[in-house]
């Protein structure tokens, strides 16, 4: 029997089924390996996709934001525009209209000093006439403005 070629002795067939085990083992791992890079590849493209789609969403985020703060600064500087431009003709109206009140009261002013310049050149022609003229005067004026004349 050990010289025979067909039996195979009890060793040779141990061996042999460790050999196939291993391979059978190499392969598994072959395989789980393979899987895992698959996988892992899948992941990492996914992963990159992902990334692309996130960075043009917050580009199109960034975009929008810009836009926004835009519009509200040009709605800020309208309305301080409108503001200022609302501002400039009320402003004119309050000086025109002071000085109206300023040329009111020098009119006033002068007509009351040309009332009392004009008293005082009557008052100074009456006293040059002497009494006569005075009491002429009070009798015109009346009882009541003869006192405080």
């Amino acid at each position: 029997m050990a010289n025979n070629p067909d039996h195979r002795t009890e060793r040779e067939d141990q061996s042999n089924k460790g050999e196939e085990w291993t391979k059978q083992g190499g392969d598994m791992a072959q395989w789980a390996l393979d899987e895992a890079s698959d996988r892992t590849s899948h992941s990492l493209d996914l992963m990159g996709q992902t990334t692309g789609v996130m960075l043009n969403s917050m580009q199109e985020v960034a975009r929008e934001m810009m836009t926004w703060h835009q519009e509200v600064v040009r709605h800020m500087l309208d309305t301080a525009m409108q503001a200022n431009l609302a501002r400039r003709p009320l402003q004119r109206s309050f000086e025109g209209a002071r000085r109206v009140g300023e040329i009111l009261i020098r009119m006033s002013d002068d007509a009351q000093r040309a009332v009392d310049t004009a008293e005082r050149n009557r008052a100074a022609q009456d006293q040059g006439r002497g009494g006569e003229a005075e009491g002429r005067h009070r009798n015109q004026r009346g009882p009541r403005n003869a006192r405080a004349a």
